[in-house]
């Protein structure tokens, strides 16, 4: 076959499964049905007459095949999606990427938002906070091209609350971390803290408005318990910082300890709190609007590329 027959929808949906290694995540890439990315795999297979993909329960291996031609429509894609956005950044004025984000990440964010920048400097970055449930409304109605939260899985939304256009993605996993000076008399424990050790700390936590703290004031409550003593702060830096000072024991998101080095003790509190999930929510391809832009597409990436990387 010459190139001149391929339909390059099909070369999509092609490249979209192999990075993704998902029909489900292609399709909300694509704006399209887990069913027509499927059937355009089986007719690009039956156009070339040759087998792309080993299909097993729940996931799809590419063959020798359909790796090599994964690669090369790989190279061709990008190339084109970078001349488009190179023709679009210097024909038109500077564009623009409107981000919501939970402010108690606002400081694990920070390294990702400066990946962004550095890979788009023509595009102006603006990041507010807002509630997740309102960001997710502002996302819906076009007001916010990103937002970044804890939101209900996708196929947990219902039709009536007018958020089927929306794609969420999972970003990051993350626990609850104690962390404490050691020099602060009375902060140690010979084993891993309970409800009733850490109720009796003075304890350094996320503003009542956040999920988190909703969280964390729910086990508290489900056990009977409250604080002896709390102090509010806005973001986990913030709370590390306190703690440094002696002030009290701070209760962190887990990720915005992994990469610290401040001489703070941390321990896992993975029991009783559990973990909670950060998803990113952006409006997806519809029949009536337009793909993601590039910029969004661009910060969705770097978001799951870091995710992904060992810390």
């Amino acid at each position: 076959m010459v190139p001149d027959n391929i339909d390059l929808r099909k070369l999509r949906a092609l490249q979209m499964v192999a990075e993704h290694g998902s029909l489900r995540r292609a399709a909300v890439r694509l704006g399209v049905t887990v069913s027509a990315v499927s059937f355009s795999l089986k007719r690009l297979e039956a156009d070339l007459g040759i087998e792309l993909f080993r299909r097993y329960p729940n996931r799809l291996v590419l063959t020798p095949a359909g790796e090599t031609l994964a690669i090369a429509t790989e190279a061709v894609f990008r190339g084109l999606e970078n001349a488009l956005d190179a023709l679009s950044l210097t024909s038109s004025p500077a564009s623009r990427l409107n981000i919501s984000i939970s402010n108690d990440l606002s400081w694990y964010l920070a390294p990702h938002f400066g990946s962004f920048v550095r890979l788009f400097p023509q595009v102006a970055l603006n990041v507010s906070v807002h509630r997740s449930e309102d960001a997710l409304a502002l996302v819906a109605s076009g007001d916010l091209d990103l937002a970044i939260g804890r939101f209900p899985a996708a196929d947990a939304l219902r039709p009536a609350d007018g958020y089927k256009s929306l794609a969420i993605e999972p970003i990051v996993h993350t626990g609850f971390t104690l962390v404490q000076n050691p020099n602060t008399a009375g902060t140690r424990f010979g084993r891993r803290p309970g409800t009733d050790d850490l109720a009796r700390l003075t304890l350094i936590m996320l503003p009542q408005r956040s999920t988190a703290r909703r969280m964390i004031d729910s086990v508290f409550a489900q056990a009977g318990l409250r604080p002896h003593a709390c102090i509010e702060v806005g973001n986990c830096q913030l709370i590390r910082e306190y703690a440094l000072r002696g002030i009290g024991s701070g209760l962190i998101h887990t990720i915005c300890g992994d990469r610290c080095s401040d001489g703070l003790v941390s321990i896992d509190l993975m029991h009783p709190f559990g973990k909670m999930t950060f998803s990113a929510a952006y409006r997806r391809a519809s029949l009536t609007a337009t793909s993601p832009s590039v910029a969004v597409m661009g910060m969705m990436e770097i978001l799951e590329r870091q995710e992904a990387a060992p810390k």
